[in-house]
């Protein structure tokens, strides 16, 4: 194994950790799909990889970004 797909191994080990996290997340440990993506990205993480962490399409992802944008009121 060359060090690229190493690494390429241990970036998708360390996105599904964060997403079984995920899971914890939010009111009662079952956040809704908005909240984790609002949390993902107070952490600084652009939408390409929340979509790959929460299993949605960029598309979706953003979408999601830009509603909580407007009922923030930014």
């Amino acid at each position: 194994m060359d060090e690229t797909e190493a690494l390429m191994k241990l970036q998708r080990r360390l996105d599904i950790l964060i997403s079984l996290e995920l899971e914890k997340m939010g009111p009662g440990g079952r956040g809704t799909l908005a909240y984790k993506i609002d949390r993902l990205r107070e952490f600084g993480l652009k939408p390409s990889e929340i979509a790959v962490i929460v299993g949605r399409s960029l598309n979706s992802i953003t979408s999601s970004m830009a509603k909580a944008k407007r009922a923030r009121g930014e």
